[in-house]
């Protein structure tokens, strides 16, 4: 509502959502529909809980970009941790730990083939290869 009643101040609708004034027993409710307006309900609720919850660590599958989340998000693995402060940065430490929890995960899937010197087109060819298979490969790419 505030974008059609204001269009000349900054938009707070964002693109794909779908937010409607509907009717219903004669009051007027908003009807929401799309998965960005459906994921924007979930970064709030998310948020609430997670400020009233001050003891406890929170833990995410990042699927989906919650905005609020971004400046507290550090890698855990496969999931990402969300810390009760902002990070100004990632460190060499945490980008470290990351590096090594990932090149152990997928030397477990695909063997450790792939370093830095490995030419993207070597990669790409493998995957080529998976996915035309249907199968993972699992040897050495050439």
């Amino acid at each position: 509502m505030h974008d059609r009643q204001f269009p000349n101040e900054p938009k707070q609708i964002k693109p794909g959502e779908g937010v409607y004034p509907v009717e219903q027993d004669g009051m007027m409710r908003v009807q929401v529909s799309g998965q960005i307006s459906v994921m924007s309900i979930n970064g709030l609720l998310t948020k609430v809980i997670f400020d009233r919850n001050p003891t406890n660590e929170f833990f995410v599958e990042e699927s989906f970009p919650l905005d609020w989340m971004f400046p507290h998000l550090t890698p855990f693995g496969i999931i990402m941790k969300i810390n009760r402060q902002p990070l100004p940065e990632l460190t060499e430490e945490i980008v470290r730990r990351d590096h090594e929890f990932w090149a152990k995960f997928s030397e477990r899937l695909i063997g450790n083939w792939i370093t830095y010197d490995t030419p993207v087109s070597n990669i790409v060819s493998w995957i080529e290869r998976s996915t035309s298979t249907g199968t993972t490969a699992t040897s050495k790419a050439t």
